[in-house]
């Protein structure tokens, strides 16, 4: 029965989720509700309804009514963090295919192009410490490959949206990863053992992203990517390249310095061992070094080899 309830809520949803495309004033509460009724028979759905199901909730600043906002992306984000983290792939890949097809489309140069356009309050259902922390602290690292990557997609794509966003929304995004539980209210929820919380701030996930390295076998995007999402997790830790935003410590903590300087003495070794003699052309006695070391041009300062 009850089956059979969430299908009927699910088949509602989908009719109404379709009229959005010509119609207005449509019963965005009473769809919300519908939807979430449907997920509970998820097992019985195609993957296509939870794409429809986060693509609604990616509407809902633009379609509902401004004091109903709030309410309903709280509520709706209980639900995408059950999507993003569900046990099955099928549905995490699902939900952060579409998570990506969202921000790749919402911060983009043509978006940017048009400051008046609302297109950024799209990025609203996900800007919470709670779907973030689930996207760092889960997506990124989940046993699936093929789903850790699009979620790595996605984290770089908001890590990389301080020219693409709105000033309001860049800034509130700076504020969600590096706020900590600073209100009481905040404290007293991380205290609660029946009810899953993220680490904050959530810039203690992002850091050890710095040091992260691209799959055996991954194509050269895949690669790149990779990369460059690890340059932008420095620049958080250093607080540098649009994260030193006045909502955010002037400073990056020390736990974030020694993090940065773990990444840089790394990068640091790699390069100085295509410079420094091989180990087979040492010699073994200490005279046998004087005379090695002796023949040596005197050093001189010289310009690293470049990354690439």
């Amino acid at each position: 029965m009850q089956v059979g309830h969430s299908i009927e809520a699910g088949v509602a949803f989908v009719r109404n989720f379709e009229l959005l495309k010509t119609k207005t004033n449509l019963p965005v509460e009473e769809m919300l509700t519908s939807a979430i009724d449907a997920l509970t028979a998820i097992d019985f759905l195609a993957p296509e309804f939870i794409e429809k199901c986060i693509a609604f909730l990616s509407e809902l600043p633009l379609i509902s009514e401004a004091q109903m906002v709030p309410l309903l992306l709280t509520k709706s984000r209980q639900h995408l963090i059950c999507l993003i983290g569900h046990p099955s792939s099928v549905v995490r890949n699902a939900a952060y295919s579409k998570l990506f097809e969202i921000l790749k489309v919402n911060v983009s140069v043509d978006q940017a192009a048009n400051p008046s356009g609302r297109s950024h309050e799209r990025l609203l259902f996900l800007l919470s410490p709670e779907v973030l922390g689930e996207l760092i602290e889960f997506g990124v690292r989940d046993p699936n490959i093929k789903i850790a990557i699009v979620a790595r997609d996605c984290l770089r794509l908001l890590l990389d949206g301080h020219q693409l966003m709105s000033t309001e929304m860049w800034r509130l995004f700076c504020h969600t990863i590096t706020s900590g539980a600073s209100s009481p209210s905040a404290a007293e929820y991380l205290l609660k053992a029946t009810c899953w919380s993220p680490l904050l701030p959530l810039t203690i996930g992002i850091a050890p992203l710095a040091n992260l390295e691209p799959e055996e076998g991954a194509s050269a995007a895949d690669v790149k990517n990779t990369r460059f999402l690890a340059r932008r997790a420095l620049d958080v830790c250093l607080g540098i390249g649009g994260f030193n935003q006045p909502v955010q410590p002037t400073d990056p903590s020390a736990v974030f310095r020694l993090r940065a300087a773990s990444a840089l003495a790394a990068l640091f070794d790699a390069r100085f061992s295509l410079l420094l003699p091989s180990g087979s052309r040492l010699a073994d006695s200490g005279s046998a070094n004087s005379r090695y070391y002796s023949q040596q041009p005197e050093y001189r300062a010289a310009p690293l080899p470049s990354a690439a």
